[in-house]
């Protein structure tokens, strides 16, 4: 008996064989590049500490985030609304922290923090103090608050 080959099958394989070719060919001619920064740090060196947010707690449509002398309190304005923008304000020691340049980040044990400026573009925006990444920045149906310490 004679066996029979399937000729679309067999094209079906050559761009992917090409596809595979091809960037076998480009990486010897082109190896990858490295950056200035690849150079700088060594392979070896510990990676730059990531500061995890503390779990925030509800104060009203406030949402708070404590740690240490530093709180981080982010107001919802039109809360659960399409339109849901925040307010931050940043406090150290009770004291409020001014906003000084809009776009300036500040390290703190809350994580790096970013001064969105005092003007909201558009109501859904973000104003005053919030996260510098912007993954951080939750809408309020996705923050997962801790229960609100105890009032002394």
């Amino acid at each position: 008996m004679m066996q029979t080959t399937n000729p679309i099958g067999m094209f079906r394989l050559i761009p992917c064989f090409a596809a595979a070719l091809c960037v076998m060919a480009c990486h010897s001619v082109w190896p990858p590049t490295t950056t200035a920064e690849d150079e700088a740090t060594p392979a070896d060196a510990p990676a730059a500490a990531v500061v995890t947010p503390p779990l925030p707690y509800w104060d009203g449509d406030n949402c708070v985030y404590e740690t240490n002398s530093w709180k981080l309190t982010v107001t919802y304005l039109q809360k659960g609304t399409r339109s849901e923008g925040q307010q931050g304000v940043l406090e150290r020691d009770g004291q409020k922290v001014e906003l000084d340049v809009v776009g300036a980040q500040l390290d703190t044990p809350l994580g790096t923090l970013k001064n969105y400026g005092p003007e909201r573009p558009s109501l859904w925006s973000i104003s005053g103090w919030n996260f510098a990444d912007r993954k951080l920045v939750k809408s309020s149906r996705f923050v997962q608050p801790r229960p609100a310490p105890e009032k002394e």
